[in-house]
Order: C-alpha cells, then sequence, then structure tokens
C-alpha cells in the first residue's frame, strides 16, 4: 500500500474517531466515549481536535499543501493554542470554562477534572499543531529534520500512554492527580502520527534530504526502534518491581491487620473475662439482694470495694429498675458506637479512645436479680489507631 493511500485511510479514521465521541457526548452514549466503564473517557474537545486534525490532512493527501498553506497555518495555530490554554490550566490552576465550551461534562469516570484532556495529551497537540503548521515541508534542512522528529514524540506519548494502560500503571506515576490519557486518546494520537509521517514523506523536500542516502535511513528507523524498545522495556521493568511492592506490602499489611485483629479480640476477651468474674462474685450477688431491699451505706460501701480495682464506669441497677449503685463518668454522647457480637449485649464506642459499653445480667440461685451497664477502656486498640492515624499526614 502506497504512503498516501495508508496516510488518508489514517486521516478517516482520525476523523470518523472524532466524530463519534463528539455524538457520543451529545447524545450521552458513554459507550462512545469511553472504551469500559470505569476508565477515562475522551473529553470533547480532544474529539473536537481529532476531528479537525483528521479533515486537515484528508484535504493535505488530496491537495498539495502548498496551495493552501495558509490554512494550514492557521489550523495549526489554533490548535496548539488550544492545547496551551488547556496545559496552562493544569499548571496554574485556573480555569476560563475551554473545557465545556460546547457540552457540559455529565461522564463519570476518574477524570478528577471534567471534561478536561490530560496535561500529555495537550503537549501531543502542540507537537500536532506545529507538524500542521509546517506541512508544506519547507526547502530548509532544520523543518525536515524537526517535523519527523516532533511526530515521533507524538508516537512515543501515544504508546506510552497505551502501555501505561496495558501495564496498569496509570496509578504509579505522580501525574496520576491530574486527568489521565483515556486510550480511544492514545488511538487518536497513533492515527495522527501514521497519517502525518505517510504524508511527510512524500514531500519531495524530505526525500530529497534522505535520496540515496541510505544510511541515514537505516540510522533514522535503528533510532526509532530502539527508542521504542527501551521504552516498552523501561515500562515493563517498572511493572515488574511495582507489582513485586504491591505484593510485598499487601502481605504485610494483610499480617498486619490479622495481628491487630487477634489483639483486639484479645483484649474485648480480656475485658469479658473481668467482667465475669465481676459479675460471678458471691458477695456481689449478695449485695445486690441487700441493697435491693433498703439501700443503706454499708451496701454503697461495699459495692465501692468490689469495684475499686477496676478502671471502668459502672452501673448497678436492680430488678426493680432502681440504680443501686453508679462509679465513673460515661460516654453520653460518643463519637462512634458500633454495636459487636460478644457473649454479651455489647458496643464499640470512641470518645477520645476506644471503649466497650456492656450490658450484663446479676445471677443469684439462676435468678437475675439485677443488671450491670458499664464501659471499659481499650487501651490497646486505642493505641493502634492513633498510631495508624497520622500515616499519610506528611
Amino acid at each position: 500500500m502506497k504512503a498516501k493511500n495508508i496516510s488518508i485511510c489514517a486521516a478517516s479514521l482520525l476523523l470518523l474517531l472524532g466524530c463519534a465521541v463528539m455524538l457520543g457526548w451529545f447524545l450521552h452514549i458513554p459507550a462512545l466515549v469511553q472504551v469500559f466503564p470505569g476508565l477515562v473517557g475522551m473529553v470533547f474537545n480532544t474529539a473536537f481536535l481529532f476531528a479537525l486534525i483528521g479533515i486537515t490532512l484528508l484535504f493535505a493527501n488530496y491537495i498539495p499543501p502548498e496551495r493552501y498553506n495558509v490554512v494550514l497555518r492557521i489550523v495549526g495555530i489554533f490548535i496548539a493554542f488550544v492545547a496551551i490554554i488547556i496545559l496552562s490550566q493544569h499548571i496554574l490552576h485556573y480555569s476560563i470554562g475551554i473545557d465545556e465550551w460546547a457540552i457540559k461534562a455529565w461522564l463519570t469516570d476518574p477524570n478528577p477534572i471534567p471534561g478536561s484532556m490530560a496535561p500529555n495529551s495537550t503537549i501531543a497537540f502542540i507537537l500536532s499543531g506545529i507538524v500542521i503548521f509546517f506541512l508544506p515541508i519547507h526547502h530548509k534542512k532544520i523543518i525536515n529534520v524537526l517535523v519527523p522528529l516532533f511526530i515521533f514524540i507524538i508516537l512515543l506519548i501515544a504508546l506510552t500512554g497505551a502501555f501505561i494502560y496495558i501495564l496498569k500503571l496509570e496509578y504509579v506515576f505522580s501525574w496520576y492527580n491530574y486527568t489521565r490519557m483515556a486510550v480511544p486518546t492514545t488511538v487518536g494520537f497513533i492515527l495522527v502520527s501514521l497519517s502525518s509521517w505517510c504524508l511527510v514523506i512524500q514531500s519531495p523536500h524530505f526525500a530529497h534530504l534522505y535520496e540515496g542516502k541510505e544510511e541515514r535511513k537505516i540510522m533514522l528507523l535503528s533510532g526509532a526502534v530502539l527508542v521504542i524498545l527501551t521504552l516498552i522495556t523501561d515500562l515493563g521493568c517498572i511493572a515488574i518491581t511495582t507489582y513485586s511492592s504491591f505484593n510485598l506490602i499487601h502481605e504485610s499489611l494483610k499480617i498486619s491487620m490479622l495481628n491487630k485483629i487477634a489483639v483486639f479480640e484479645a483484649e474485648i476477651e480480656g475485658v469479658e473475662k473481668n467482667i465475669n468474674k465481676l459479675m460471678q462474685n458471691a458477695n456481689l450477688q449478695q449485695t445486690v439482694l441487700h441493697a435491693s431491699q433498703q439501700e443503706t451505706a454499708p451496701e454503697r460501701q461495699a459495692f465501692a470495694l468490689l469495684f475499686s480495682a477496676n478502671d471502668i464506669a459502672i452501673k448497678i441497677v436492680g430488678q426493680n429498675g432502681k440504680i443501686l449503685y453508679e462509679q465513673g463518668k460515661f460516654n453520653e454522647k460518643p463519637e462512634l458506637a458500633i454495636p459487636i457480637k460478644t457473649n454479651y449485649n455489647s458496643t464499640l464506642l470512641w470518645e477520645n479512645g476506644f471503649w466497650l459499653r456492656f450490658k450484663v445480667p446479676i445471677y443469684a440461685n439462676q435468678q437475675i436479680i439485677g443488671e450491670a451497664i458499664g464501659e471499659s477502656p481499650l487501651p490497646i486498640f486505642s493505641k493502634f489507631y492513633l498510631d495508624y492515624s497520622t500515616l499519610g499526614n506528611l
């Protein structure tokens, strides 16, 4: 297939891609905007610029660029200018509404700035604008060298975006807080570079630069292949290293979490054993029976002696609902209250630390004679939480 036919096919596909995505935005069809749900979709501005580039490259194939070089320069400047404005919004953190000039972003995707194209997409569009500006290949040697170089950089940007998705590295790089290049966008830039390259090599000025100089062609092709292979190898190494680190971190966190769960269960079990020991105390049962009949100072003193060694808030309630004894301060309005499954009716509380609130019946001769309501601190579990609460606050 001739270079011209390849360029026309690539430009036609690019135009079709841009129009399809714009149609998807106007008709609210997510399948035309993003490859799969959950991935970043191609924004409207990207689709619009792709369609504009596709039309321009089609005309450049059918009409000699020298006949309408003014139009090419205007289109090239427009594309580069729009991309520079969007890139400056990312860098300087401002907005002039250019991201939603035609349609308001309605797609739910991971794009942190709805409607805004990725920074690496803007760089590729800036280079695309420069390439279109110089499409009437100049007789100057520097232009004949820079234009293919810019096309190759556009291809590298597209391949980098594609391999990042293939190797699932989009969250590894430091630009994850910015918009990521969509999968259809990587395809679009590959088509831009392919169509532009096949158009450029048809130029007599470019052909003259490499005519009869096979070593230059070999060096150019070898350099391009070497750069692409290096890119693939580097990204592959990053993927292997990253996934190895992720697996190590995952296993470490899993073991750490299991240890924390074991400590939490052991602390809860310790509180339960302490409560069981208290509730089965014959002196407590006798004191509750006496206090239920008549509350006197000796009974209150007996309760105080029974609970003096425990750092808990406790309330003893008789069968008639009368409070027989109360000690310590209860958390009246805790920030967190989660029922948990224990041998008793228990609730996990948070109020400047974790607490276990329990409600335990008091038995005597296999009959309920009262109820103990209490709150016991969980200092070890609280320390674990406070140790981890500051992680990431650097």
